[in-house]
């Protein structure tokens, strides 16, 4: 199958509902990472996600397939600091990443 770009997932549960604190400070620890994050060669697209059933904070940042690898190569910079900021906010738990091809159809 094709594909133009590469999709980096940083996501994480949350505290339940009726508590937005863990939210907040997700939050908080994108904005902390933000400009860095724009400054990475080929990113065209950060987008953050809320799914309210899972608990779920996620953060998608878009790469065009010809600068990736270089991402690779850097670990994804500046993704360890901001698992950092995830691991000491409290009522945040699951933390992950992945790496998934996409196309726009």
């Amino acid at each position: 199958l094709e594909f133009d770009s590469f999709a980096r997932e940083w996501k994480c549960k949350c505290s339940p509902r009726g508590s937005d604190g863990s939210l907040l400070a997700c939050q908080m620890a994108l904005e902390a990472v933000f400009d860095d994050l724009m400054e990475v060669d080929g990113v065209t697209n950060v987008e953050r996600f809320i799914d309210e059933d899972c608990l779920e904070f996620k953060v998608v940042t878009s790469v065009d397939a010809d600068n990736f690898s270089e991402w690779k190569k850097n670990k994804f910079d500046p993704e360890e600091f901001f698992v950092e900021m995830l691991e000491v906010i409290e009522g945040v738990s699951e933390i992950e990443t992945q790496t998934f091809k996409k196309m726009t159809v």
